[in-house]
């Protein structure tokens, strides 16, 4: 299997690309091979031209413009993929179109494209290919996309011969649909059609084509006979006969008497060589083959209607009986050519006539450079990628495909000062400068890239942007599975903030489940990841509860920490933690319920869960930035937003609701950061979808503001909020009519979306959910690729990610996007390791005897106090029995090394300075008293601490200073100081 020469047909350049920077795997669906991530997985970027070779214009009106083309790559072993197909479609005008696989691993693949109709069907193929990826290095190689082979033939047939002596050379032709040769390769076996002699067929009797030709050059007979035929046959084409043909008794010598053509000349370009090579046989008067025959055989022109000169070796021996003639070549085009063939005595023969064309005008030179792949955003000091591409073009903007010309590349922008390493001149080959291992050394925001060659007119690249590594993100999402096809997956992959790049997955990744995950989320400071599991049958549907760790920057989860049966049937739908309760609550939709868990902030056990009766089939549930509302999504025969009042327990009561438009299904519901708006993305019968807007009250209760249409099956939404400015974004997924596509809202003053734009880049999936970047910089979007909007499964299905920019547009980010993932992603969540300078976890909470309301604000509950400050307030109570909370540093500790300086503040603030008392522990167990307070205090340990590092701080409400309308010391967060 290897790289075939030019044809008229359509080129695919293959550029083997170095991994992205901190590696990662592709996680690929069942079926496909996936070594796991690495950082010496590699992409390919293929960009498919026409060849330019015969003119354009000849090359389409014979292949018939595919309307796409599909690229595999294989296990060449085992025939199992590598990856998923990559596909594009194929331009209406142009020549070019790129197809990209991502992270690929290092290995010898098999490689082969195939050009499609409209109707999905295969018109063209290209020759099989073994590629060798590396890790780290890049290469280049080409495939050749022909007409599929539809029939075969015998150019050179059989002749006669005698027993035991190899006949000349058999020659099949490999045929398009339209009759011309095909260089997609084959494998042709020859094998007896008529066997008179009971002969055995000896030698090579398979081989793969070559340009179209499968040559067989050893085959023999063992026994005379009459009347015999051969069989060519091959792979998806019909078998065809050769004529009859004798094969001699070797007991009798033959004697020369003529010479004959064996293979004819065929049509030619002027000046160039005739293949297949024309040869010569001498035969005796039956037509038998001499193979004791060496004498001189010559070529010289007929019938000469263009005055040529006939090149080359005109004059050549007789091997085995069989003169060849491998250098022809004819010097002026002209029609009905003929050659005569002569040796001494020997009677003539006279070849079939044959065209001689012109050559195709000269190429064109170049005049310009234009880049194709541009550079893309990275981190600093790592290989941009996919590599950058640049193409040599002549003043029509037609690609030069005979352009060798060196390529220079270097900064046209600079704003980081940097400097541009890795290799930075290049010969074009093929018309195309590759640059596969540049790097940009510091971090800067607009950089351009310009390329040079002599006189050429230079170009500029787009703008692109190098980050420093930053800190680490995760992103979790749920693969559920088609119906009964087993069990689901969590999976789990580290992001980098700012760059949004995917640096890999996390430790331990995949996590199988059982039953089907559907639904995730992540508490508010990322300790535990949520997630509810559904059953086809008539098994137990459940909740997980995971513990994962942020902080260690590897973002493991601990797999399975607690599975709570919630019994059969209950269909449990999204799932949200509480801000401040250590609590969730979950829509379960058959069995027409709110269920809600409080659960351990300091290990994350479940208590015990209770329901409520709501509606009539809840499938969503959101919560205001408070916590004081719960609203739930009902998609019931009388669909409505159910609103509850939530205490400072948790508990659920003053149920009231607005009606939803009738037939409305799939609710999806956010609240803004400033508890005014709830906007719901629904979809009601007839296939129209919109986003519905509400004002919230202060008591929570919802008036409805306006309808925006928005594209069908609204499935996922997020808000951005970049201080006074808002941002939608909706995952659609679209129907048989409408492409699935993410919708992008801006908000106004009054709190009302305007539609922005519908991205497409998710055309030809399904979105099904999407997350937003910890920093707002990037959006996540999981996808389907199924042949519905349900998103069964069916094909591969994707991770997209996408930069936003100053005024929420999106466009795609590269650093290892779009990633081939499992059958059915559902619920994308993304969490960052907390702030290492503020309690992470609250180890325990205990109210004083004289509590404060349960009503919020007053006592938000546990996780109230972890974090940087934001004004929601613990209040610890007060009276005969203190109350007092014990966090956890999981990032860092407080350090006692008994030298002077504050090393601990505790921001109490509310309405009236309260006293507090201060006590801190390596263990959680042997606590030293630090100090004692009263509103806003830093804290210097004592000299009767220890020395020592210490992670537990306990705060306890100190009686007698109870001011203020809330029982107890209000605490806001707790910090370690430099």
């Amino acid at each position: 299997m290897r790289v075939r020469g030019a044809w008229a047909g359509i080129t695919l350049l293959l550029l083997v690309l170095a991994g992205c920077s901190g590696g990662g795997g592709s996680l690929a669906p069942d079926g496909v091979s996936d070594t796991g991530p690495g950082p010496s997985s590699a992409g390919f970027r293929l960009t498919v031209r026409l060849d330019d070779s015969v003119g354009r214009g000849g090359a389409l009106a014979r292949l018939k413009r595919p309307a796409s083309v599909r690229v595999e790559m294989t296990d060449p072993a085992s025939g199992i993929p590598v990856t998923a197909p990559a596909e594009a479609p194929f331009p209406a005008t142009g020549d070019t179109v790129s197809v990209t696989f991502f992270m690929v691993p290092p290995g010898n693949w098999n490689v082969v494209a195939y050009g499609l109709n409209a109707g999905g069907q295969v018109i063209l193929q290209s020759d099989h290919e073994i590629i060798n990826v590396l890790p780290g290095t890049a290469g280049s190689t080409s495939l050749t996309l022909s007409g599929k082979p539809s029939t075969i033939r015998f150019l050179t047939p059989p002749v006669n011969g005698v027993e035991d002596q190899t006949l000349p050379h058999i020659v099949v032709e490999v045929l398009d649909g339209e009759g011309a040769r095909t260089t997609a390769d084959i494998p042709i076996t020859l094998a007896f059609g008529s066997n008179p002699g009971g002969s055995s067929l000896l030698g090579t009797t398979t081989v793969i084509s070559a340009q179209g030709l499968a040559t067989f050059v050893d085959i023999s007979l063992d026994q005379p006979g009459i009347g015999y035929t051969l069989t060519a046959s091959g792979e998806d084409v019909d078998s065809v006969a050769s004529p009859t043909f004798e094969i001699a008794s070797a007991t009798n010598p033959l004697v020369p008497t003529r010479v004959a053509f064996l293979s004819q000349p065929t049509d030619v370009e002027a000046g160039a060589i005739m293949t297949p090579v024309v040869t010569v046989a001498i035969q005796d008067q039956n037509g038998v083959v001499v193979t004791t025959a060496t004498e001189p055989v010559s070529l010289a022109i007929a019938n000469n209607p263009g005055e040529a000169t006939l090149n080359g070796t005109t004059t050549v021996n007789a091997v085995n009986g069989v003169a060849t003639f491998a250098d022809l070549s004819l010097s002026t085009a002209g029609v009905g050519y003929t050659l005569q063939a002569t040796s001494g005595a020997l009677a003539p023969d006279l070849s079939d006539p044959f065209e001689v064309t012109s050559p195709p005008p000269p190429p064109p030179t170049p005049t310009q450079l234009i880049f194709i792949s541009q550079p893309t955003d990275a981190l600093a000091g790592s290989t941009l990628g996919p590599a950058i591409s640049v193409e040599l073009r002549d003043m029509n903007g037609i690609l030069v495909p005979s352009a060798t010309d060196p390529v220079t590349i270097a900064f046209d922008a600079n704003p980081g000062a940097a400097t541009l390493n890795g290799t930075k001149t290049v010969n074009a080959i093929n018309g195309v400068a590759t640059f596969s291992d540049l790097s940009v050394s510091a971090a800067g925001t607009g950089y351009t890239l310009q390329v040079t060659s002599g006189s050429l007119t230079p170009d500029t690249s787009d703008p692109f942007d190098i980050f420093l590594a930053g800190m680490p993100m995760f992103c979790y999402f749920a693969e559920g599975y088609s119906a009964g096809a087993g069990a689901g997956m969590l999976r789990g992959l580290r992001l980098d903030e700012p760059s949004g790049f995917l640096m890999g997955t996390t430790p331990g990744d995949p996590y199988p489940v059982a039953d089907n995950p559907a639904f995730a989320a992540l508490d508010r400071f990322f300790n535990y990841l949520f997630t509810t599991h559904t059953d086809d049958g008539a098994l137990d549907d459940f909740l997980l509860n995971s513990l994962i760790d942020p902080v260690s920057n590897n973002g493991q989860i601990t797999m399975p920490f607690a599975a709570t049966n919630l019994g059969p049937g209950i269909d449990p739908n999204q799932v949200v933690a509480h801000p401040y309760l250590a609590r969730i609550y979950y829509a379960q939709r058959s069995a027409a319920r709110v269920g809600t868990f409080p659960y351990n902030p300091a290990t994350g056990a479940l208590g015990a869960g209770t329901t409520v009766n709501v509606g009539q089939e809840p499938v969503s549930v959101a919560h205001d930035p408070n916590g004081v509302q719960l609203y739930v999504g009902d998609q019931g025969a009388a669909p409505k937003i159910h609103i509850f009042d939530v205490n400072g327990q948790g508990t659920l009561s003053g149920l009231r609701s607005v009606a939803l438009p009738a037939g409305s299904t799939g609710v999806r519901m956010v609240v803004n950061r400033a508890d005014t708006r709830l906007y719901a993305a629904i979809r009601v019968p007839g296939g129209q979808s919109f986003l519905r807007t509400y004002s919230i009250a202060a008591n929570g209760n919802l008036t409805f503001r306006n309808d925006v249409n928005t594209r069908p099956q609204p499935s996922g939404l997020r808000l951005l909020t970049r201080g006074a400015t808002q941002f939608l974004y909706v995952a659609c997924r679209g129907d048989a009519a409408t492409p699935g596509a993410v919708a992008v809202f801006s908000i106004n003053g009054s709190g009302d979306p305007g539609l922005l734009l519908e991205e497409p880049q998710t055309m030809g999936t399904h979105p099904e959910d999407l997350a937003l970047a910890t920093d707002g910089n990037h959006l996540y979007v999981t996808t389907h690729n199924g042949t519905n909007p349900a998103g069964d499964g069916n094909g591969p299905t994707r991770l997209l990610a996408f930069k936003i920019d100053a005024v929420g547009m999106l466009s795609p980010s590269a650093g290892g996007f779009p990633l081939t993932v499992g059958p059915n992603p559902f619920s994308l969540e993304i969490a960052k390791a907390p702030d290492p300078d503020f309690a992470s976890r609250t180890i325990s909470l205990t109210f004083g005897s004289s509590a404060p309301p349960l009503t919020p604000p007053a006592a938000r509950g546990p996780l109230t106090v972890l974090g940087p400050p934001d004004n929601a307030l613990l209040s610890l109570g007060a009276g005969a029995v203190s109350g007092t909370v014990t966090v956890e540093f999981r990032g860092r500790a407080i350090i006692q090394d008994q030298t002077v300086g504050n090393d601990l503040k505790v921001y109490e603030r509310g309405t009236a300075a309260e006293t507090y008392r201060v006590d801190v522990s390596q263990d959680n167990v042997t606590y030293f008293f630090a100090g004692q307070r009263s509103g806003i205090g830093s804290i210097d340990l004592p000299a009767g601490v220890p020395t020592g590092s210490y992670r537990f701080v306990r705060i306890t409400d100190v009686p007698g200073g109870a001011g203020g309308p809330f029982f107890g010391a209000d605490i806001d967060a707790v910090e370690i100081l430099p």
